[in-house]
């Protein structure tokens, strides 16, 4: 118990660390790109940071199954970015990130799933073996289970994304238990299965196919990106050992941990000419 409550407290010293450190923006992305966040993270009433990751992670879903992102010659890299943006104080304000961006998402997703057939309908001539590959599917928001994120990802898209309100649930769900028995052999049983179905939840974030699910089925090119908020306490326990898998959280998703921030009423501004169809 002792041990446990010396990680915690070495969890809660990197968050104040963390917090202290102000963002670089022009090290983050172009002017421009900047601008928008600014505009659009003022008019949701929140800090830069808890809008542009959670966008970030957002556009990343949205360059599709079929892409990859190449650092140079030899090196490319899916576009697959998971990010948990601490938020302690801003309850009603990630509800307002999560729908506008999900909602800029669905737009983006029929503006060019429309394109797309209207192209394939002008030049039936091209050579496209699969009219959607290069369409992004299932980006929008679903209650997540291991059996709802399967039914996601052989819908026809193998991708999905979520942007979610509270992170924790995802990773509640993952050691949720399935039944209420005490039989020591049904228990044991059942660890086993959360800890695969944990296992294939956490290869997805590497975005390399082919992805197998704890069933054995077999998925090429699955893309899954995840984004949401996350009560540092929560975070403070998934980064310590009490999870019985060391530092699983912080290896596999960007932690943000942004420097509290008091927006009134009087001081929002409007954010109905932030439009984010140019950057998807």
């Amino acid at each position: 118990m002792e041990g446990m409550k010396t990680e915690m407290s070495g969890a809660d010293d990197r968050v104040i660390a963390t917090r202290a450190i102000d963002t670089d923006w022009n090290a983050v992305a172009p002017a421009n790109i900047v601008k928008l966040v600014n505009t659009c993270a003022d008019g949701l009433g929140t800090s830069k940071e808890a809008f542009f990751f959670p966008l970030l992670t957002a556009t990343a879903a949205m360059l599709g199954q079929n892409a990859y992102i190449a650092l140079n010659d030899l090196w490319s890299e899916p576009p697959v970015i998971w990010t948990a943006v601490l938020a302690d104080d801003m309850c009603r304000k990630k509800s307002a990130v999560v729908r506008f961006i999900t909602r800029s998402m669905k737009v983006a997703e029929d503006q060019i799933r429309n394109e797309h057939a209207q192209r394939v309908f002008t030049s039936p001539d091209t050579n496209i073996t699969d009219p959607l590959t290069a369409v992004p599917q299932n980006t929008s928001e679903f209650d997540f289970t291991m059996s709802n994120l399967k039914e996601r990802m052989t819908s026809g898209g193998r991708q999905a994304c979520i942007i979610a309100k509270d992170l924790q649930r995802v990773y509640r769900a993952l050691d949720a238990p399935r039944s209420s028995g005490s039989d020591a052999q049904v228990c044991q049983k059942e660890e086993e299965e959360m800890l695969k179905h944990r296992e294939a939840f956490f290869e997805l974030q590497t975005g390399y196919s082919p992805w197998s699910d704890v069933t054995g089925a077999v998925y090429e090119d699955a893309r899954f990106n995840l984004s949401g908020f996350i009560q540092p306490q929560h975070a403070n326990a998934l980064l310590s050992n009490s999870t019985g898998s060391r530092g699983f959280l912080e290896s596999t998703v960007a932690i943000i941990c942004p420097k509290p921030r008091k927006v009134y009423h009087n001081q929002s501004i409007d954010a109905s000419c932030c439009v984010l169809a140019p950057i998807f």
